[in-house]
């Protein structure tokens, strides 16, 4: 990690190896009765690559042990991004790590989905998943 936590924050990492996936889950405390909200930045890096959380806590989000997670998990095999992602979620866009658009995907209603990625150049990716009451950005590396 390469920013300190606040002593509010927390988190963990857990990596699968087979998947080729890694998880981190960021725990925030309860947030005092004296505050309204709270921020951090936290940075993490590796080999050159860098992905930054911005956590925003506030009155109208806060519950005990509050777990800020990623819902979609994404692994790169075979020359294919396999997408796992909740159910709410019915489309993708992807863009390169300059912002271009690399495709847009409507994504069936049973949370798996593949992107075919073998014409894509090795680099950072990131995939915008939208629904009708949700929407995440994830970063992909082919």
């Amino acid at each position: 990690m390469e920013t300190p936590l606040p002593d509010w924050l927390t988190y963990k990492t857990s990596y699968d190896a087979a998947a080729g996936t890694a998880t981190v889950t960021f725990t925030a405390k309860v947030l005092p009765d004296d505050e309204l909200e709270r921020f951090a930045s936290v940075t993490f890096g590796s080999d050159g690559d860098v992905l930054t959380f911005n956590i925003n806590q506030s009155l109208f989000n806060s519950i005990a042990e509050d777990e800020v997670t990623s819902k979609v998990q994404i692994a790169y095999k075979d020359d294919s991004f396999a997408l796992s992602y909740p159910l709410e979620y019915t489309s993708v866009r992807m863009y390169t790590i300059s912002g271009q658009l690399a495709g847009h995907f409507d994504l069936p209603n049973d949370g798996i989905f593949s992107i075919p990625a073998g014409d894509l150049v090795k680099g950072v990716y990131l995939l915008e998943f939208s629904g009708s009451s949700a929407g995440e950005t994830v970063k992909a590396v082919k």
